[in-house]
Parts: structure tokens; sequence; C-alpha cells
């Protein structure tokens, strides 16, 4: 299955060159806890409708018990699990890329994907578009 990996740019590249490392905290709970974020079925800010900008997008391809193994079930809307990075960096992973659109994540580079640099307020932004949505047009 996929699972998906929201982070910056510069530390998407050194996971892709060196693996993942365990982060360690709480994270609302007493018990201490480490390992690496990742959500299943769509990425994180999609999964909660928010948006990242200037984020790189990894793509983890784990067996599903992997995933089952580390999950935390909760009442959140979206699938999340806590996978130590020495699992994680067991499995094939690649960067990937979003369409705008609607949602779909592809392989960084994929055939027939498009991507467009606006002027945007707050500086330059990229649209991402999949050949399931076509070509667009940008509003003036």
């Amino acid at each position: 299955m996929n699972t998906y990996h929201r982070t910056t740019p510069a530390s998407a590249d050194a996971i892709l060159c060196g693996g993942f490392k365990d982060a360690t905290g709480r994270y609302m709970t007493t018990d201490v806890h480490s390992g690496v974020w990742v959500t299943a079925d769509e990425p994180w800010d999609l999964a909660i409708g928010g948006f990242e900008a200037d984020s790189a997008l990894l793509v983890i391809e784990v067996p599903g018990a992997v995933f089952t193994e580390h999950e935390w079930v909760q009442d959140v809307g979206y699938r999340e699990a806590l996978v130590p990075a020495e699992v994680l960096n067991r499995y094939p992973m690649y960067r990937a890329i979003e369409c705008d659109e609607c949602s779909a994540v592809a392989r960084e580079n994929a055939p027939g994907w498009t991507r467009e640099t606006v002027s945007a307020v707050r500086g330059p932004m990229e649209l991402v578009g999949c050949p399931a949505c076509g070509p667009r047009e940008l509003a003036d």
C-alpha cells in the first residue's frame, strides 16, 4: 500500500539519500513514542483539509500489515501510523507530485503531468495538473 510523508524539500532530499530518522515525542499522550508519521489513503494535509505550500511529498510502498501494526487508530477522519524509521527504510520510496485540481498523486516527473509557475501575491507559485484533469486556463 502507498503511505505518505509530508516534509520540507531539503528533508525529502536527505531522506531519499540517507533514509528516515525517528522523531520522538509524547504526541498528546503521557508516554514517549518514536518513529515516522505516515498516512494511508491520502497525504496528511489533504486528509485534514489543509495545504502546505513549499513542501515535498514522499510515497513509501509498505505492506498493509506493516501500516496496520503501527497504526494509531483514532476517530480523526484519516489513517495514520507512527512507523519506526528502520522499518520504513526497508521499502521503496519516491518523491511525488499532486494535482491541484483532483488531488491525484503520481511519481515526480510522471508522463502527462504538467507544471506551471505563476506569479502570486506572496511570490511564485507552482500549479500541477494531471492527465485526468487536462490543461487548464488560468484566471487573470
